[in-house]
C-alpha cells in the first residue's frame, strides 16, 4: 500500500484515511468526506504529532500550516507537498515541472509536452502529438528532453 511514498507522505496519508475512518464512525454519510467533521478530526489527529517533536522541523512547520485550511489531500497544499518530495527518493533525470525553462519539452506519463506559461499552480503545456493543452502541476515529476 502506498510503497511509492516516502515515510512522512505515508505517516501523514494514514492518518487522513484513519480521519476519514473516525468521522465516518461518528456520522455516517450524514456528512461531506473532506467536509468540517472531517478536517476537525484530522486536524485533532495530527497536531499530537506535531507537537511530539518526532517530524523533522520543515514538515512540522509546513503541517502546522496546513492545519489553518485543511485541504483534501497534502498534494494539493503546495507547501506541504514541496516539503514532503523533498523527502522522497531522487530518480536519476527527473525534475519538477517548475524548475525547467519555458518552451522546454519533457516527457510525463507517456506523452511529450512544451512547458508554456503559469497559471497559478499548474502550468499550460502542449501535447506535442496533438497540440492540445493541458494544465499541469508546477509540482509535477518530468524528465526534460534534450
Amino acid at each position: 500500500i502506498n510503497s511509492d511514498l516516502n515515510p512522512y507522505s505515508f505517516l501523514i496519508t494514514t492518518i487522513h484515511e484513519f480521519a476519514h475512518l473516525v468521522t465516518f464512525e461518528e456520522y455516517k454519510q450524514r456528512v461531506k468526506p473532506h467536509g468540517k467533521e472531517w478536517q476537525l478530526t484530522y486536524s485533532n489527529m495530527i497536531y499530537p504529532l506535531i507537537e511530539s517533536g518526532e517530524l523533522p522541523s520543515d514538515i512540522s512547520s509546513a503541517l502546522l500550516n496546513s492545519l489553518i485550511n485543511v485541504k483534501a489531500s497534502s498534494c494539493t497544499d503546495q507547501e506541504l507537498y514541496r516539503v514532503l518530495l523533498s523527502y522522497d527518493k531522487q530518480e536519476k533525470d527527473v525534475q519538477l515541472l517548475e524548475h525547467l525553462e519555458k518552451n522546454s519539452v519533457f516527457h510525463l506519463n507517456g506523452k511529450n509536452f512544451t512547458k508554456g506559461n503559469l497559471q497559478r499552480t499548474r502550468y499550460v503545456c502542449i501535447d506535442n502529438s496533438n497540440r492540445k493543452r493541458y494544465l499541469i502541476s508546477a509540482l509535477a515529476r518530468v524528465k526534460k528532453i534534450e
